[in-house]
């Protein structure tokens, strides 16, 4: 490799990776959304942590969405635990740090029909976030701010 790095609080559940040439970082999606800087190697503290509150197992895959300065990330479902956690999407300020609560959140409810998101995409330019579903086998496509 060109170059490596890592951090200890990883944990080996890096999921989701996203490079931001624009700001010089690497965005990845752990038991937390861990940012360092993209010229990163050896063992290295993140720049920035966003801590993952309780309801948020594991943000597995990200994307970062440059125009409105956000991250936006889906966590799969906890159905280990009574009652079970369903997955759902999460959307932080780009420069959010610390246990922060999310601009915005979509888990399972009635109108969303999110269950267990393993992939995504984001689309500033027609304004949309959509999940790919494991458990349904569905494409689900929202607004980006709903």
């Amino acid at each position: 490799p060109k170059r490596e790095f890592s951090n200890a609080l990883l944990g080996g559940n890096s999921i989701g990776i996203w490079a931001d040439p624009v700001n010089d970082e690497i965005i990845i999606g752990s038991n937390g959304i861990f940012v360092f800087d993209r010229l990163a190697t050896g063992v290295v503290e993140p720049k920035r942590l966003i801590e993952i509150a309780s309801v948020v197992r594991a943000v597995e895959q990200i994307a970062l969405d440059l125009e409105h300065d956000e991250i936006v990330g889906v966590h799969s479902a906890d159905r280990d635990v009574d009652p079970p956690v369903y997955g759902g999407v999460v959307v932080f300020d780009r420069l959010a740090d610390g246990l922060v609560e999310p601009k915005r959140f979509i888990q399972h409810v009635e109108h969303s029909g999110v269950l267990h998101p393993r992939a995504m995409w984001l689309d500033p330019i027609h304004d949309e976030i959509a999940t790919g579903d494991s458990k349904t086998n569905e494409v689900r496509v929202f607004p980006r701010v709903w």
